[in-house]
């Protein structure tokens, strides 16, 4: 039997949530990794999350980048910025 214990302050900005967990995303994230999926970077710099849909990616983006935020990674000339498995 397997499942997901998530703690309460990990559920967006109500109470006393801290920050970087305050965007509504870390249970969102977690349950990713729970279905085996990767940061969008793979395991290294420009790597591979395995999804075929998913642009190669250079590595975190912490925060809110703005758009377009410009890839160093060959062949892609933007990085995806709004996907679950990123920071």
């Amino acid at each position: 039997t397997d499942g997901i214990v998530v703690a309460h302050r990990y559920f967006g900005r109500t109470g006393v949530v801290s920050a970087p967990f305050d965007k509504g995303r870390t249970a969102t994230h977690e349950v990713g990794h729970y279905l085996n999926l990767r940061h969008i970077w793979g395991d290294a710099t420009c790597g591979n999350d395995f999804v075929s849909d998913t642009p190669v990616h250079n590595t975190a983006n912490y925060g809110c980048p703005s758009y377009p935020h410009m890839s160093t990674c060959s062949g892609n000339p933007t990085e995806m910025t709004m996907n679950y498995m990123d920071y």
